[in-house]
Parts: structure tokens; sequence; C-alpha cells
């Protein structure tokens, strides 16, 4: 992976959707007014698509997901 301005580190986002085609996106709790989806930094030694798995089950509960792309 090529080298990241400092104060940056590889992450993933996740755009979660259902069977409705409905897109997930969740309010900040700390920026009123702000929306966003799942996403998170990356883990050394993680795999993208092992951490976009924990970032989903971390920030939303969801534990059974099929990836569709990266």
């Amino acid at each position: 992976m090529e080298d990241l301005p400092q104060g940056y580190r590889p992450n993933v986002g996740v755009c979660l959707i259902n069977s409705d085609d409905q897109i997930f996106v969740a309010s900040r709790l700390n920026v009123p007014g702000a929306w966003q989806m799942p996403q998170g930094g990356i883990e050394d030694g993680e795999e993208p698509k092992s951490a976009a798995i924990r970032e989903l089950r971390e920030e939303t509960g969801i534990v059974s997901a099929e990836i569709i792309a990266e």
C-alpha cells in the first residue's frame, strides 16, 4: 500500500443496501445534522474485506451481509 499523508491510515467504508434497495445511513451522535455510512480504519495485518465486516458489526450490530463489490 502506498504511503499515506501524515495523520491518515488505511480505511474502509460500507454501503449497506437491503432487499428493497434502501441504503443505510446513520446520524452521528457527536455532530448534529451529520449523516454517514459505516466506516473505519483497517488494523495492522487485517484484510480490507475483514475490516469492512468488522466495522459493519461494530457500528450497526449486523452480523450477516453479502459483499457484492469491492
